[in-house]
């Protein structure tokens, strides 16, 4: 387990050249932290955003930003409590 405030690598797909044959790993550093209350807002809008315009599922029950939004608020109290323990 890393330690949160730690650098960690995330390696994710880049393709090279215009064909899907010729992929390579590229590292990109990722800092991280535990939830705080005060993200709260923000990362419930990023969360619903990202879900509801790339994950498969919300896609085709056609879930929108806001309602995934209203979904993840109900988990800041727990996350936050969570967090500090």
């Amino acid at each position: 387990m890393i330690s949160p405030g730690r650098r960690c690598r995330a390696f994710t797909p880049h393709e090279q050249g215009n064909t899907g044959m010729n992929n390579t790993m590229t590292s990109t550093p990722i800092t991280y932290h535990l939830f705080t209350k005060a993200e709260a807002d923000e990362m419930a809008r990023f969360l619903g955003e990202v879900f509801a315009h790339r994950d498969p599922t919300a896609l085709a029950v056609g879930l929108t930003a806001p309602e995934f939004e209203s979904f993840i608020r109900l988990y800041g109290p727990k996350a936050d409590a969570e967090g500090r323990h």
